[in-house]
């Protein structure tokens, strides 16, 4: 279910503008999420879990990642997709990430 999450407000969106290419921690390219706190890139459960292990050793800190698959947000306290437009800071965390991942699709020439 998407909501707010009172955990948003921790997320740096400089985090999100490096692309996730692998998973720190195993090397895998697949289902990858970026810590919006540290900008750890880990693999999510469906691959080897090392999101979940990211957010229950930052105790707290480091909760709230983002989907490099689908630019999605989850929140790992409150076990739930969070609503990018629920925040100002989210919104800016989705955008930076798309950059990072499109690139420039009006070619900075907008009209």
């Amino acid at each position: 279910m998407t909501r707010t999450c009172a955990h948003g407000a921790r997320v740096d969106a400089r985090r999100a503008r490096e692309a996730c290419e692998a998973c720190e921690a195993c090397g895998t390219r697949r289902e990858l999420w970026r810590c919006l706190t540290c900008g750890d890139a880990s693999c999510g459960r469906y691959a080897n879990g090392h999101s979940r292990a990211h957010a229950r050793a930052s105790e707290g800190g480091c909760v709230v990642m983002l989907s490099w698959d689908d630019l999605s947000v989850w929140c790992h306290e409150c076990e739930s997709y969070v609503d990018p437009e629920s925040s100002a800071a989210l919104r800016a965390c989705v955008a930076a990430a798309a950059l990072a991942k499109f690139g420039d699709r009006d070619g900075g020439g907008a009209v």
